[in-house]
């Protein structure tokens, strides 16, 4: 066996070997587990997106894709499978699929739908709709604010992550001023009925 071949094979083992060590005992019983399951029942959307979902926290987006895939298509309006799917696509640089599949999520009207959208929309380079898609998540569910910064791509994430926190905090004080002033506007009208009325009673006298 020459030199050459020697390195190929010693290059492959080393391959096998951190191939192999990628996942630790526990995950890799569960992705075990749900393969079996997957097996035996090929359309179990649950399975497949468990395993999905399972793929995608160690970060192994195309399996992810794989499977979240399949469990989007038994399962079209479960918010979280085609929240990650979108997710896994834009993380993998396909923010044409991710866009795709997380407009047409869209309609389970979930914030982390429009969340995750906004976040492919900045790392595709269109920043104005991606920045509406946040504030329209935003509106939904304020406290995704602190997530912003881990938006795909995007060159200045830090910059419309301090936009979107200050548009945020301004959307929740003019609440507070309405709301502050609904109260006062209340307390003004009791205030003058009780004048109207306190006035007709001595006018009654």
């Amino acid at each position: 066996m020459n030199m050459k071949m020697k390195t190929c094979l010693l290059l492959i083992l080393i391959l096998i070997l951190s191939l192999a060590g990628c996942l630790n005992a526990v995950v890799q019983e569960k992705v075990t587990a749900l393969e079996t399951q997957i097996q035996s029942n090929p359309t179990d959307a649950n399975a497949h997106r468990e395993l999905g979902t399972l793929w995608f926290n160690e970060g192994h987006d195309q399996k992810a894709v794989e499977h979240l895939s399949l469990a989007a298509s038994l399962e079209p309006q479960n918010a979280d499978t085609l929240t990650t799917l979108g997710t896994a696509y834009a993380r993998l640089g396909d923010y044409t699929n991710a866009i795709r599949v997380l407009t047409a999520a869209q309609k389970t009207g979930a914030a982390k739908v429009d969340f995750a959208l906004g976040s492919a929309l900045l790392g595709a380079g269109q920043y104005d709709q991606g920045v509406a898609a946040i504030r329209q998540a935003l509106k939904k569910d304020p406290s995704l604010a602190s997530m912003v910064q881990v938006t795909v791509g995007a060159p200045n994430a830090e910059a419309i992550a301090n936009e979107l926190r200050q548009a945020s905090e301004q959307d929740r004080a003019m609440q507070e001023v309405l709301q502050q002033t609904y109260s006062d506007l209340k307390e003004q009208i009791r205030q003058d009925v009780r004048e109207q009325i306190a006035e007709d009673i001595l006018i009654n006298k």
